[in-house]
């Protein structure tokens, strides 16, 4: 997603899932997830009742990880992109897919992502990218 960013803007009870096919192939136990997004009610008055999942799933066919991907909504920040960085514990092979869901009887809501990345280690901001 270089030079722009992805946008969804999904209703009260629509969800949506986007798959990416190219593996994280991490070199040491452990890499560090990092997601560049922002993810909000579409007014600024309304509350944020969304919520965004990664799901890993392993070449091996193992059992796939999930994790939820907490960003907490703050209206003085609404018009910047957040880094949101996890840290992963295993070597093997995995894609992933992420899932942006609103909840039943809320108003719109979007999601925007910028930038995703992972780095072996733990996360940090000088780290080369793996993926």
């Amino acid at each position: 997603m270089l030079g722009n960013f992805t946008r969804i803007v999904l209703k009260g009870g629509e969800s949506s899932t986007i798959s990416f096919e190219k593996p994280i192939l991490p070199n040491k136990k452990g890499f560090c997830f990092r997601v560049v997004l922002k993810k909000e009610p579409y007014y600024p008055n309304e509350e944020d009742e969304s919520s965004l999942r990664a799901d890993f799933h392993f070449a091996d066919g193992s059992e796939p990880q999930t994790i939820y991907i907490d960003v907490e909504y703050d209206p003085e920040f609404r018009n910047q992109f957040v880094p949101h960085d996890i840290d992963l514990g295993w070597k093997e092979e995995s894609s992933f897919s992420l899932t942006y869901s609103v909840k039943d009887g809320a108003g719109k809501h979007e999601l925007k992502i910028k930038e995703i990345l992972a780095f072996d280690g733990y996360c940090d901001p000088k780290s080369e990218a793996i993926i």
